[in-house]
């Protein structure tokens, strides 16, 4: 009762700590747009080039540099039954579901 599941894990409100946990994600709910820079925006050498607004967008994972590619993704229900690298109908352009997230570049510091 009062459980959910996030991210492959079950998950409940807990009494802990000064704030609730975050409530399960909703499947009548889209997601927040991701900021879905382009491949030159994006480009990084390192996981600090990945340290901007557009990448640590709140709600977001900033999952920082990798092949030269600054990347974050926001939890999106729709991707519940994808898999990696897939797309589902409607979804935002230049996104794609990673991990139960909907992921996609975001702007580098050397854009």
């Amino acid at each position: 009762e009062h459980t959910w599941c996030w991210e492959s894990k079950k998950d409940s409100r807990c009494t802990a700590g000064t704030e609730p946990s975050a409530s399960p994600p909703s499947n009548d709910k889209a997601p927040p747009s991701n900021d879905a820079a382009t491949v030159a925006a994006a480009a990084c050498a390192d996981n600090s080039d990945c340290q901007t607004a557009s990448c640590n967008k709140a709600g977001f994972f900033n999952h920082g540099c990798h092949g030269g590619v600054c990347y974050h993704g926001v939890m999106d229900p729709g991707c519940a039954d994808k898999s990696n690298g897939q797309r589902y109908e409607g979804m935002q352009e230049h996104t794609w579901c990673w991990e139960l997230k909907k992921d996609s570049r975001c702007t580098s510091t050397n854009r």
